[in-house]
């Protein structure tokens, strides 16, 4: 277990700090040339979760796993454009973007003419070509800031008239 822990570390230095999680059986760890027990050790080591097997109770791994993967996520900064509701047409001009916290603020945020006119604004988004626009790429600091959210979430929404970034 621990030459395994010095051989996985040494392939990059970037897998420093890594945790493994393990679900194998406790109660016979002996079985199988002791591959349980190291399966278990080596989460101890790395400080991981090692949940029993024999016991079909997975749930300690998988919170573990889903606070990891929730965690290590950011909020998008560059949308696909979505067609647009049933019986409505793509006009460039009537399209807004909402920010939602999670926790009951919403944030309208404000349309710039290009990238280039984000640090005059506080927050804003912009289209990737103001003349047939694929995507919508929020401003730099709008970005940093949003992504700070762990509920957050952003809303495109048709039929008014763009509000601008101010």
């Amino acid at each position: 277990m621990i030459d395994f822990d010095t051989a996985f570390q040494a392939l990059d230095p970037s897998y420093a700090g890594y945790v493994h999680h393990s679900v194998v059986c406790h109660s016979n760890c002996q079985s199988a040339a002791g591959i349980g027990t190291n399966y278990i050790n080596l989460s101890m080591l790395t400080q991981g979760v090692a949940a029993d097997l024999c016991d079909q109770d997975f749930q300690a791994v998988f919170d573990v796993l889903t606070t990891e993967v929730i965690g290590g996520s950011q909020l998008a900064c560059e949308f696909e454009i979505p067609p647009p509701p049933d019986g409505m047409d793509f006009n460039p001009d009537q399209v807004n973007l909402e920010f939602d916290d999670g926790m009951g603020g919403v944030l309208e945020i404000g349309r710039v003419d290009s990238v280039l006119d984000c640090p005059n604004v506080v927050d804003g988004w912009y289209y990737d070509d103001p003349d047939a626009p694929t995507m919508i790429l929020m401003c730099p600091q709008t970005c940093d800031k949003l992504q700070n959210s762990a509920s957050g979430s952003i809303s495109i929404q048709f039929g008014c008239a763009s509000v601008p970034a101010g």
